[in-house]
């Protein structure tokens, strides 16, 4: 592709851009590609637009000619050349169950979407039967892989430690005769972290995700016991005894949609706690049942923009803070991982209850409609599976007109689904606050500059923060 010459109107920069500024630099982001140009500030203001404030007042269908446009056009062509197609259907086999070891839970926190372990129908646990012929059926269900996973779920899966341990020896068992490789991973509120059960973990090579909501003022309002006693000084204990053990531990927040700590929860957790891991999701209504409201959506992003301010301190001075949710969309950036799927549910993905009934995912279990079969017989409800697989940023509105589209992949399915009713549909906060941290994300990106950012991920097909634009530019300005 060479240069035209004559190449872009602002109508087209404000579809394929979005501009920002970062200190007394000027950027473009090309949110299709997910690359990052540096541009003299004409440019800048250029791609903002006339009816932009700060931007360039001219007609909507003036081009960008000269010799910015020829550098940028040049950019975008190497940068097509290099870039992959975003991610597919996966559908070569399912990879990964999450086992519903335990329809109960010894907590009763208010934002619950499994209804405090209960998920709507009794309190009950699955049995060993059932859990090991829900590992012969994904097996069965995985095609050619190589490798599965199973994750233990509830409720609380440590709950019933029966179940957990004769299933790891099934799926050992099954393993050894299959060659089929089978990974472990629990999610657990943490108190039931003693170190017997600890050993068991180990022993087992099981992957452990700890639910803790930051310091033990902001985790003891909602994560309670049934008689309302906070929970923070039993799971800190069991997160010590973990870090002991494995040197680090994944720990995943819930912010509050009445009062967000996000800033004071992730430093208390990777300061106080010295987590490895931290990634912290928005309860999306309040404990008492209201959505949250916009102000609350509004003081979130201005959290996380607290947050990446101080992870770029610490990065500059030579570390790699472990806020989960800002290196996710770094690593996003640094490498063009375009997403198109929130995740892998209803395809690689799916659940298990306690009766063996199959959902698309943990989240989906008991929703009326939405069963995709039972471990007793093979396959899916292929029809279920095909919504999912259409359910991508490129096929719906409004994400397939979202500049954040391809770092986003659409999140949760079934928080839309919660919202709006369909699948297809997201909450508009939750876009609000997805838009905020991406944009908070660019930004860090550019701060940091992709040197810093290759320390803290393999450098291979780094991006670029390009300033040879602004290098062929020079006085250049649009229309000239």
């Amino acid at each position: 592709m060479q240069p035209s010459g004559d190449w872009i109107t602002a109508t087209d920069a404000q579809s394929r851009y979005l501009p920002f500024q970062v200190d007394d630099r000027f950027y473009l982001y090309a949110f299709e590609t997910l690359n990052l140009f540096e541009v003299p500030e004409p440019v800048y203001a250029f791609a903002l637009g006339p009816d932009h404030p700060d931007g360039a007042k001219h007609p909507p269908d003036l081009t960008l000619a000269g010799p910015v446009g020829d550098a940028l056009v040049t950019l975008e062509a190497e940068i097509d050349a290099a870039l992959s197609e975003p991610d597919e259907a996966p559908r070569d086999g399912l990879g990964s169950v999450a086992l519903h070891v335990a329809h109960d839970c010894n907590l009763r926190c208010p934002y619950c979407f499994a209804q405090q372990g209960h998920y709507g129908g009794p309190r009950e646990m699955m049995t060993p039967e059932t859990a090991a012929k829900a590992v012969d059926w994904l097996m069965g269900e995985s095609g050619s892989r190589p490798s599965v996973r199973v994750k233990f779920f509830g409720g609380e899966p440590m709950m019933n430690m029966k179940t957990m341990r004769s299933t790891v020896a099934h799926a050992h068992a099954r393993s050894d005769e299959t060659g089929q490789r089978i990974g472990f991973h629990v999610t657990t509120n943490g108190t039931f972290l003693g170190e017997r059960e600890i050993d068991f973990l180990e022993d087992n090579g099981v992957g452990v995700q700890v639910s803790i909501d930051g310091s033990p003022e902001e985790h003891d309002k909602l994560r309670v016991f049934e008689n309302g006693a906070g929970s923070y000084s039993v799971v800190q204990r069991g997160l010590r005894r973990l870090n002991a053990r494995k040197g680090g531990t994944i720990v995943r927040g819930t912010i509050s949609a009445d009062v967000p700590q996000v800033e004071a929860s992730v430093w208390s957790l990777i300061d106080d706690e010295e987590v490895t891991d931290v990634a912290m999701e928005p309860a999306l209504t309040t404990p008492t049942g209201e959505h949250m409201t916009t102000e609350t959506a509004d003081r979130i992003i201005a959290q996380w923009s607290s947050v990446a301010d101080e992870f770029v301190a610490r990065v500059r001075r030579g570390k790699k803070p472990p806020v989960g949710n800002i290196l996710k969309y770094l690593k996003k950036i640094h490498k063009r991982q375009r997403t198109r799927y929130g995740c892998g549910a209803g395809l690689a993905y799916m659940a298990v209850d306690p009766s063996g009934d199959v959902w698309p995912c943990h989240r989906f279990v008991g929703e009326d409609g939405w069963k995709m079969g039972n471990i007793q017989s093979p396959g899916v409800d292929e029809d279920i599976r095909d919504r999912f697989a259409g359910n991508t940023v490129d096929q719906r509105e409004p994400c397939a007109s979202c500049w954040a589209r391809y770092t986003c992949g659409g999140k949760c399915a079934h928080e839309a689904l919660q919202a709006t009713g369909e699948i297809s549909d997201p909450d508009p906060l939750r876009c609000r606050i997805e838009r905020g941290l991406t944009a908070i994300c660019v930004a860090t990106y550019a701060q940091l500059g992709p040197d810093l950012v290759a320390r803290l991920f393999d450098p291979d097909n780094a991006p670029r923060v390009s300033r040879g634009a602004q290098a062929a530019a020079e006085a250049a300005v649009p229309g000239e």
